[in-house]
């Protein structure tokens, strides 16, 4: 279960399913039907040549409104980007 901040101090909230999983190294999903935000994406974790961990996240999502939707949460600074 997700929960987001929204604009004009709303929340958002959507269910998700793991799509892959690969133990200490990443970690895939996807929104489940219905969700009100529609979105999928995934965080890989890789060990640096020192002491620490690199992460990196990628995401993909249907906004709101569509590109007014997004446009309004980037106002806000509300806009995953």
């Amino acid at each position: 279960h997700w929960k987001a901040k929204a604009p004009l101090g709303t929340s958002v909230e959507w269910d998700a399913e793991i799509t892959e999983e690969r133990e200490n190294e990443r970690i895939a999903w996807r929104s489940i039907e219905g969700s009100q935000i529609p979105n999928s994406g995934w965080v890989e974790f890789r060990p640096t040549a020192e002491r620490g961990t690199e992460v990196k996240v990628f995401i993909t999502y249907e906004p709101p409104a569509g590109q007014l939707g997004a446009l309004v949460a980037k106002l806000f600074g509300e806009e995953p980007n």
